[in-house]
């Protein structure tokens, strides 16, 4: 059902959508006017929403499809460029048996003229595991990377030939948990696209990557 409830919190902000657009990409952020961020300090850990861990509760659902490179990129980049962005601390990758102490649904949110469904905890919910007891908790469902092609040039005529460009796509939808609340806090959409390198692979993920969750971070609070 679309997502409707508000916790009873001093609002301490004003709700605001905001869409970052450039060529490269687009950013869609909803953040919730009912966060109180002087409830505590803005620590945050990271939880992907992967098929192994909840395929079976949720069987017809699109859950983030990484390789193994992926996974170390993330892994290695992730909590540092986070932290860049938003000046906050990131005590890192919160452990999958989350998803087994907890209870998870498929929720449908709001973000400007459409919605997106994804992968969340159930209202009430504090998420945390043996090493991160984080304020917040940054959902990345959905999330994929994809390489591919694109011909681009200036005409057939001698010497504006059609070339062919590699570019890295990433999509995702996210999901910023409050741990205080037991509700969310934002949530959004990402799509971009960048340059690829196939002979640099790291770098190309890197960039990307850095780029993405910049945008994603420096359209909240915490920025």
């Amino acid at each position: 059902m679309p997502f409707t409830q508000r916790a009873p919190l001093f609002a301490v902000l004003i709700a605001y959508v905001l869409l970052l657009a450039s060529c490269s990409g687009k950013n869609q952020l909803y953040f919730s006017e009912d966060v109180d961020l002087s409830a505590g300090d803005p620590v945050f850990s990271i939880l992907i929403a992967e098929a192994d861990a909840l395929q079976s509760d949720f069987p017809d659902h699109l859950f983030s499809s990484l390789s193994h490179f992926e996974r170390r990129v993330l892994n290695e980049r992730l909590p540092q460029y986070i932290q860049q962005a938003a000046g906050v601390e990131v005590t890192g990758f919160l452990d999958k048996r989350v998803f087994q102490d907890n209870e998870f649904d498929l929720r449908t949110f709001d973000v400007r003229n459409r919605s997106i469904e994804m992968i969340s905890p159930v209202s009430g919910t504090k998420l945390t595991d043996e090493k991160s007891d984080s304020r917040f908790v940054l959902i990345l469902d959905q999330l994929s990377f994809t390489p591919f092609a694109v011909e681009v040039g200036g005409g057939t005529y001698a010497g504006h030939e059609n070339r062919v460009e590699q570019r890295l796509k990433l999509e995702m939808n996210y999901l910023i948990w409050d741990n205080v609340s037991g509700e969310a806090a934002g949530w959004g959409n990402l799509d971009i696209t960048n340059s690829f390198d196939s002979l640099d692979q790291n770098a190309s993920y890197t960039a990307i990557l850095q780029e993405a969750f910049g945008k994603i971070m420096m359209s909240t609070p915490f920025s």
